[in-house]
């Protein structure tokens, strides 16, 4: 599990909440599955100079359509032609889950500055707008580590194993 930010190019009129929840949206984005065209990959790359030049520490993966940079802490950005998200596991705690979140918030701070585009907390219900209280990432750790405990203390049953094609044929009941 991983706390996220997701960044779109919001149409005037509508809340970033709103453009999120819209199920039709995401249906023509999955539907939209070509490659970025030279003009949308170019602003990959200019994004992805930005935040390199913000932490050129960050490792950077391409891929056909889009373009992943990964720090250390495992906060990870990916630029896509028409969105952008940032993620990181919910491995930490405490001073270091609040450095984690400032970091992410500076990110998408720093996208939306060289792109207009709106980012959306889903765990906090609220738009991204730049630094700001970091307890919706310490509750996602709490819950996280509660659905963990609660599975390590009462797992699932396991699914009944399947027999094979040639347990089938050979089977005499």
């Amino acid at each position: 599990m991983s706390y996220d930010l997701h960044g779109f190019r919001v149409p005037p009129g509508v809340t970033v909440e709103e453009y999120y929840e819209d199920e039709a949206r995401e249906e023509e984005l999955i539907a939209d599955d070509r490659p970025p065209t030279a003009v949308e990959r170019a602003e990959m790359e200019r994004l992805a100079a930005a935040v390199l030049a913000h932490d050129p520490t960050l490792e950077r993966f391409d891929g056909k359509d889009h373009i992943e940079l990964t720090s250390k802490d495992a906060i990870q950005v990916s630029l896509f032609k028409q969105e952008a998200g940032i993620t990181v596991p919910y491995w930490y705690e405490g001073d270091k889950a609040h450095d984690v979140l400032i970091e992410m918030y500076e990110l998408a701070e720093l996208i939306t500055r060289e792109s207009g585009l709106s980012f959306y907390d889903p765990q906090s219900g609220e738009e991204v707008s730049g630094p700001s209280a970091t307890d919706a990432y310490a509750s996602g750790v709490q819950a996280t580590q509660a659905i963990a405990a609660k599975y390590a203390a009462d797992p699932p049953p396991a699914p009944p194993k399947k027999r094979g094609w040639l347990s089938k044929l050979t089977r005499r009941d």
